[in-house]
């Protein structure tokens, strides 16, 4: 396995997602993962970057839930519904939020929360920002 194509199962991008994060065709993709053709090192810390902000959101959001002085009955984690609103967060696709909306569930889940995934914008805190906001 080359090192793009397993920080390609990393970020969770498909190889059209990859293309589109690149801006590359979609056979060049196909090209770096399979070790046909050498992936620039730019691609290789593009990818790496990525991969670091979503350990960097996963940290932030378990560091947040530390700090909870009494422990939710469920906790609530929002899911982007396209790739637009993947991308006003800063993420390229719905599938990378998903892999880190999964990893936040999964270590939640871990630690003995109850946890449901929900459409973005249909959480209690949605709501409360937005009642503030009016």
């Amino acid at each position: 396995m080359t090192l793009y194509k397993n920080l390609l199962n990393v970020s969770g991008l498909s190889h059209l997602e990859a293309a589109h994060f690149h801006d590359v065709r979609r056979d060049t993709i196909n090209s770096w993962s399979s070790g046909r053709n050498p992936t620039p090192n730019g691609v290789i810390l593009e990818i790496a970057t990525l991969i670091q902000k979503m350990h960097a959101a996963v940290d932030e959001t378990m560091a947040a839930v530390a700090q909870q002085k009494t422990k939710p009955q469920t906790i609530e984690l929002g899911l982007c519904s396209d790739d637009h609103e993947a991308q006003t967060l800063g993420w390229p696709c719905v599938s990378v939020h998903a892999r880190v909306i999964g990893t936040i569930a999964a270590q939640l889940i871990a630690l003995g929360h109850t946890v449901e995934i929900v459409p973005r914008g249909s959480t209690p805190s949605t709501a409360a920002a937005i009642e503030a906001h009016d």
